[in-house]
């Protein structure tokens, strides 16, 4: 057996001075505290960082809601096949935008003013496969400027600035590449969304998108007020056009003026100081410059500075709305008609309004077709017949008053409508309307034995051979009306061209009894003036 001997001892290193021992221990300390220190302070900023991220993502969230996918939108066939055979059909001579009205856009409508979303995408599905082309605030200026709109051109508003236009309808308009007026209280937003309004950061990315142009709905005039002496019975109505009772009487029309003045200009500034361009378009509330002012004298000052202040003014409580023609833009271009849309209006119901508004050319007017609308001067419709090529109108009344199509004539000039008149037996009369709705309306009013023509404070009376009918023609131009009876020249006067003088035609029917027929309008025609 082999014994290994032991390796001898190697001796212990020599030790540095105890100066170094201490330095070097000093050191050690130190570069360890160091570590702790950096890592800590790593630690520390990671921590900040995280709290940070979380809170502008929970900042963010709140200023701006998610925008979920549009709805898929499916349109009957045969409302399909209605629709791009109206985008066939050629438009209207100069033909005139139509301006809709809506307010907020919702998952679950509640109110009467709220749209569901998946009815807004089909109504806009509509529009686009109709050939409806939407405006942009500055285009639809342009118009009220005097340029000529695109044909089958419409103005989408929404009033109020509610979360719904942001939430829903921003990614359905972008679907089709509609542009839209979001007409706006500004006193109501700020950095936070909803639950009702918009958010200011939302409004921001909305114009940023180009789809969106912003105008006002008051700075914080949004709001009905009393205007009698009794607060509980008093009635309430916009404070924008109306002196607040204060108790011991109405408000002086000074401070009245000053309170107005001051909420157009703070609406105005709520949106340039966001770096929004300055509003061009402007919604009374409630709509209320349509109504009886409570007070003419402050009416007339809210409508003197919006002329100022605006380009052009909406309401929305005509029953039947005008386009945006140049009649419209004549007789008083801030406060233009709007067809309100709600909760209740399918997207096929749009598209019958619309149809009814769209401007119809002379050439294609068909007052006895089947579905040829006939309207009360209230708007009511009117109960017709055509039968063989016969207008005979129905009803409990011994009076009847119907205008044809009045939303889509109400541009007219140039032709000349005729009609032979039958059943003029005893006191029995009726008329034959032109220019109806203008400023300047020409009634031929015919009996068995006399014609009474009137027009404004002109009124011209002829006799006639007596006999049961009798044909009546009016040729209207842009500056002279003339009326022929039986083939004779009744009346012949030249006016001033105007717009205010355009409009349609329309009829009138009178009996002394319910038990006897109304009159009627044989071979009702309305031609271009220089055809046959």
């Amino acid at each position: 057996m082999t014994v290994r001997e032991p390796e001898p001892a190697r001796p212990d290193p020599p030790r540095p001075p105890s100066s170094q021992r201490r330095a070097r221990g000093w050191l050690g300390r130190l570069g360890r505290r160091g570590l702790r220190s950096v890592l800590g302070l790593l630690a520390l900023i990671l921590v900040l960082s995280a709290f940070a991220t979380g809170y502008v993502l929970h900042r963010a969230e709140g200023q701006v809601w998610p925008q979920p996918d549009p709805p898929s939108v499916r349109l009957a066939t045969s409302d399909l096949a209605t629709y791009r055979a109206a985008a066939d059909t050629p438009p209207g001579v100069a033909d005139a935008p139509i301006v809709l009205a809506y307010h907020d856009i919702v998952a679950r409508p509640n109110d009467r003013y709220d749209v569901a979303r998946e009815e807004f995408a089909r109504q806009m599905a509509m529009l686009h496969a109709a050939g409806y082309r939407t405006l942009t605030g500055d285009e639809f200026v342009a118009v009220v400027r005097g340029r000529p709109a695109p044909p089958r051109s419409v103005l989408i508003t929404f009033d109020d600035g509610t979360q719904g236009l942001w939430t829903y309808a921003d990614r359905i308009l972008r679907r089709y590449g509609f542009h839209a007026v979001a007409l706006v209280i500004t006193g109501h937003l700020d950095d936070r969304a909803g639950p009702y309004y918009l958010s200011w950061p939302e409004v921001v990315r909305m114009a940023a998108t180009g789809r969106w142009t912003f105008g006002s709905h008051t700075h914080d005039s949004h709001r009905e007020i009393p205007v009698g002496p009794t607060a509980s019975r008093a009635p309430h109505r916009s404070e924008l056009v109306n002196r607040r009772w204060t108790g011991t009487g109405r408000e002086s029309v000074r401070h009245f003026q000053r309170r107005v003045d001051a909420d157009l200009r703070a609406s105005i500034h709520d949106l340039t100081s966001h770096g929004l361009p300055r509003p061009r378009l402007f919604a009374y509330p409630f709509s209320e410059s349509s109504l009886p002012g409570q007070d003419p004298v402050a009416l007339r000052h809210v409508l003197g500075r919006i002329s100022v202040l605006f380009d052009a003014a909406f309401s929305s409580l005509a029953r039947n709305p005008e386009p945006v023609g140049v009649r419209a833009l004549a007789r008083r271009s801030l406060i233009l008609d709007r067809l309100a849309v709600d909760r209740y209006t399918s997207a096929f119901d749009l598209f019958a309004a619309m149809r009814r508004m769209r401007t119809l050319p002379v050439s294609q007017a068909a007052p006895l077709a089947r579905d040829a609308v006939w309207l009360a001067p209230d708007g009511q419709p009117v109960p017709v017949r055509t039968d063989g090529g016969r207008l005979t109108l129905a009803g409990a009344t011994t009076y009847l008053n119907a205008r044809y199509a009045p939303q889509a004539t109400a541009d007219w000039t140039g032709y000349r409508v005729s009609a032979t008149i039958r059943s003029l037996a005893g006191t029995a009369n009726a008329s034959l309307l032109a220019g109806a709705g203008g400023s300047h309306p020409i009634q031929a009013r015919v009996s068995a034995r006399q014609v009474r023509v009137s027009q404004g404070r002109t009124t011209v009376v002829a006799p006639l051979d007596p006999r049961n009918s009798h044909a009546v023609a009016i040729n209207v131009s842009g500056h002279r009306i003339r009326v022929t009876v039986d083939g004779v020249t009744r009346y012949d006067r030249t006016l001033v061209d105007s717009p205010l003088a355009r409009g349609g035609i329309g009829v009138t029917v009178f009996r002394a009894s319910a038990k006897t027929p109304f009159p009627a309008f044989e071979g009702l025609r309305v031609t271009p003036l220089g055809t046959s």
